[in-house]
């Protein structure tokens, strides 16, 4: 094993991802939507390697996503939302994942 792969965990997407920004959009702002840095594509790259043994290919699709479409929501855009929103989205999330 290479020491890349000796160091490597599963990745864990922590924030919103590209498919439920994509979702929101209509009810956010602009000014939410940044441009992805050149250290965002480069992380990008990086997620892609197709030597990545821990990436699935839900995870992929997502990566690819925010790619094409070359911009990033961070997670303090969803108090545009309402002050419940961010609450309920953390819950629903926790939910999903662990049910």
């Amino acid at each position: 094993i290479d020491g890349r792969r000796r160091y490597s965990v599963p990745i864990q997407w922590l924030g919103l991802r590209p498919s439920e920004v994509a979702r929101l959009k209509v009810d956010l702002p602009d000014t939410v939507f940044q441009k992805l840095t050149d250290l965002d594509n480069k992380r990008i790259t990086s997620l892609l390697d197709p030597d990545d043994v821990f990436l699935t290919e839900e995870d992929e699709e997502e990566v690819r996503e925010m790619e094409d479409a070359g911009y990033k929501v961070e997670l303090e855009a969803l108090y545009w939302l309402g002050p419940d929103y961010m609450g309920n989205w953390v819950v629903e999330m926790l939910k999903n994942e662990y049910e």
